[in-house]
């Protein structure tokens, strides 16, 4: 199996008058959620009308985000024993504003750039997630176990 995930559009049309929204069941779909295999075909399809596309869509993104970081996390913590991760993609396709107010929302954001986060801020943001980890629920996660690895120490490195 490939490690590189296939990334493109249904080629469908976006808008689908005669499908029924998996939410609420009208009749006239205009989003899309599509779970893709890494050769990028369709291994899921989810279809809903504009009432329930924002919700919809934001939920099959949130689940399979996580689905992804979990299996990555245990194949980081344990590369030799626990499986690599299957290479999934994942496509939102909507005739509605949606993808295009976060590309500009993201895009106002990288144009209002701050300087970064100094080190002591970031050593400060580490302190306050470990004292925090005993509030949390489930193993933390490699990544952030990585962060406070990285920043714990700025202050003491300057």
């Amino acid at each position: 199996m490939p490690n590189t995930v296939v990334m493109r559009g249904s080629g469908l049309p976006l808008r689908e008058p005669e499908a029924v929204c998996e939410a609420c069941g009208a009749h006239g779909t205009v989003g899309r959620a599509i779970r893709t295999d890494a050769t990028g075909a369709a291994v899921e399809t989810h279809r809903f009308c504009a009432s329930c596309w924002p919700e919809n869509a934001a939920r099959f993104r949130a689940r399979w985000d996580e689905e992804s970081r979990v299996a990555t996390d245990a194949w980081m913590r344990a590369p030799q024993t626990a499986p690599q991760p299957a290479a999934m993609g994942a496509a939102f396709e909507s005739a509605t504003w949606h993808n295009a107010l976060d590309l500009v929302r993201l895009v106002n954001l990288w144009l209002r750039r701050s300087p970064p986060p100094s080190a002591s801020d970031l050593a400060q943001l580490a302190a306050e997630i470990v004292a925090s980890a005993p509030e949390r629920e489930g193993p933390m996660p490699f990544e952030i176990e990585m962060f406070i690895q990285m920043h714990s120490n700025a202050d003491r490195e300057r």
